[in-house]
């Protein structure tokens, strides 16, 4: 699966490497029909100040099958998370993001809006809220568990460890399992390009505390921070056949990590 890390799963989304025209001009009383289904490409890109390290450049390409119902300008979408990859600035840090756990990624539905604009029909979906590891009463404002024994906690990915597992290596010395919740916020708007590609940014956040892990070295505390470059947080959805399934979805992941 490449080279991953324990930041963000997801999670969570981005890309832009492919130069495109804009779209026509819309006509304001006839959305784009967007039903059906697509693959979600998603950029996310962070910047960690890790112990020992310094500096690393993380950033998560996720891969998503969205099955898209519509109704007039209102979409709704439904995800099956397929592959989380991740690349690294340095190669120090390797960390994995195992199918388990992509695969026991369940979001609830999103809720998205067709605007017209000059440049085209744009897509806007409003904040979107995952927690991963633990069920919350209020998952927008509660605070994620921070200790091993919190009741809040679930066994997200069935392995018999709390939370969900990612394990990590460091400096090919430093090696273990890493036991994380999550929780990641995050809202796209995207310009609707033709009948098969939609492109645009993601506004996002996310918590990852590590509650526990197989060696003390990985629990350290670090800061970490979002790329500055805005437009490196990006996502693109390139629409497949109906009946497509993940596979499908991974092979778009697969040429966008060929062109980048």
């Amino acid at each position: 699966m490449g080279k991953r890390t324990r930041f963000v799963i997801v999670v969570s989304s981005i890309v832009g490497f492919v130069a495109l025209t804009a779209g026509a001009a819309p006509d304001p009383n006839w959305p784009p029909d967007l039903s059906g289904t697509w693959a979600m490409i998603q950029f996310m890109p962070e910047v960690a100040d890790l112990p020992f390290v310094g500096e690393v450049m993380i950033t998560p390409i996720v891969s998503i099958l969205v099955r898209v119902e519509q109704a007039g300008k209102l979409v709704t979408m439904h995800d099956t998370y397929c592959r989380t990859e991740v690349e690294t600035s340095r190669p120090i840090l390797v960390s994995e993001v195992p199918d388990a756990v992509v695969s026991s990624l369940a979001p609830p539905p999103r809720t998205a809006r067709l605007e017209p604009t000059e440049d085209g029909w744009r897509l806007i979906q409003d904040w979107q809220i995952e927690v991963r590891g633990a069920v919350l009463e209020n998952p927008e404002t509660d605070e994620l568990p921070a200790y091993i024994f919190d009741p809040r906690i679930v066994d997200m990915d069935g392995d018999g460890h709390p939370g969900f597992t990612i394990p990590v290596r460091l400096f090919e010395v430093v090696a273990g399992d890493t036991y994380v919740v999550q929780r990641l916020i995050f809202r796209i708007d995207g310009l609707v390009r033709d009948h098969d590609r939609i492109d645009g940014t993601i506004e996002w956040s996310s918590e990852q505390p590590v509650i526990s892990a197989t060696d003390a070295l990985l629990m350290f505390a670090f800061e970490h921070w979002h790329d500055p470059d805005p437009t490196k947080h990006r996502f693109i959805m390139i629409r497949l056949a109906d009946d497509a399934g993940c596979d499908a979805a991974i092979e778009i992941l697969e040429e966008v990590l060929a062109e980048h």
